[in-house]
């Protein structure tokens, strides 16, 4: 007589690992949207105070640095089926103008630099998220 028993731990896994990515990108997005504000030039303080995310969960965070700019409702950018994304950047119409320069005005960059600071960050928490996730679940 033999048994035999099987347990589909995918649905689970699967689940456990796009919440977790879900959370690395959310968590990235902030840092990059804190940085940006960090690093924007300061004439007034409301390019600093302008910063936004918004992931492809709908959800939107405001002003990083406490600022108070009035924004819009911002559009949810694309996502889903185990693909995470996170729109970052200026609410300030003049925002792309300091961050590329004009042909009066040389660039002052704060969020290319920002997010670029940030890759290496991403990527480590990312893959430590997984392997976490699926420790976890080996656990179970």
């Amino acid at each position: 007589m033999s048994f035999t028993t099987d347990f589909n731990h995918l649905p689970a896994m699967i689940e456990a690992l796009d919440k977790t990515l879900a959370d690395v990108v959310k968590a990235t997005a902030a840092q990059v949207a804190s940085d940006g504000s960090g690093n924007a030039p300061v004439l007034t303080g409301t390019l600093a105070a302008s910063m936004y995310y918004t992931t492809d969960t709908g959800e939107t965070t405001y002003s990083p640095s406490g600022g108070t700019h009035d924004m819009p409702p911002m559009e949810t950018p694309p996502g889903g089926d185990g693909v995470h994304t996170a729109d970052v950047g200026s609410s300030v119409d003049y925002g792309i103008d300091v961050e590329m320069g004009t042909h009066d005005m040389a660039a002052e960059p704060y969020m290319v630099p920002a997010a670029e600071s940030n890759r290496d960050g991403f990527t480590s928490s990312a893959s430590s998220a997984i392997g976490s996730a699926l420790e976890a679940l080996g656990e179970a």
